[in-house]
């Protein structure tokens, strides 16, 4: 009885630390895949509250803001106004 205790003992904790040694490699390689950028008014965004985001097929990221819309490239915006003058 002790010796499969112990054997049942040594699988979960061999099977438990495959499983966490797992989740850290996957974790590691999409680290390096990913990456955060914070684009401001200063940047050239319309506002700096932006409601929807949106990619095209062309690759344009999309942004809506209160009133405005905004188009990035990856290095520029182009805003244009969705208020329409009567």
């Amino acid at each position: 009885m002790r010796f499969s205790t112990t054997v049942l003992f040594l699988l979960i904790a061999v099977s438990t630390a495959s499983f966490c040694s797992a989740q850290e490699n996957i974790q590691e390689t999409t680290a390096g895949k990913y990456r955060a950028v914070h684009w401001g008014i200063n940047d050239g965004l319309s506002q700096a509250c932006v409601y929807q985001m949106r990619k095209d097929v062309n690759g344009f990221l999309w942004m809506g803001t209160q009133g405005e819309l905004s188009r990035f490239d990856g290095s520029v915006f182009k805003n244009s106004s969705l208020c329409y003058k009567q």
